[in-house]
């Protein structure tokens, strides 16, 4: 990854949990296992995003990358 890097934070009888940190070494939240989606989800403060939700904000920002006001 160009910005960010991840490491095993804890390992659980079942699932996993990784850290992502800025290539600085700041804390930028985690990807563990979201019982309720059923799914490894990441989540940021609290904020619980999928693959999917993620996807979405990525194909919403590369459309309008090129907007100005």
């Amino acid at each position: 990854m160009k910005y960010l890097e991840t490491y095993e934070k804890e390992s659980k009888p079942r699932t996993k949990v990784w850290g992502v940190n800025t290539k600085h070494g700041d804390e930028f939240g985690e990807v563990k296992w979201y019982a309720p989606w059923r799914q490894y989800c990441y989540e940021i403060d609290g904020v619980v995003f999928t693959k999917t939700c993620l996807k979405d904000l990525y194909d919403f920002l590369e459309k309008v990358k090129d907007v100005r006001v």
